[in-house]
């Protein structure tokens, strides 16, 4: 057998404040997802400035080794010229 409310005020009071706990549970899970969703975001962006920052690095370095390639390969020539006028 089923207990009657003895106060519907009181029962009005108990539907609001669930109204209230359901739509406050919604909008926790919305926003867990938008922090999951903005989280993603930001690895993504994270990585794609690795990236960028890295082929940058690279490109910096392989410039700086023919740099010092081609100084290597005047000084050698200018050693040569050098040697060919002190003869």
């Amino acid at each position: 057998m089923r207990s009657k409310i003895v106060d519907p005020e009181l029962a009005d009071i108990v539907l609001v404040k669930r109204n209230e706990m359901v739509e406050w549970q919604q909008r926790q899970k919305q926003l867990k997802y938008d922090l999951a969703l903005t989280k993603k975001k930001v690895e993504m962006k994270l990585k794609e400035c690795q990236r960028r920052f890295t082929r940058q690095y690279e490109e910096i370095k392989r410039q700086k080794d023919l740099d010092i390639k081609d100084l290597e390969k005047r000084y050698a020539d200018l050693q040569k010229q050098k040697d060919i006028q002190d003869k």
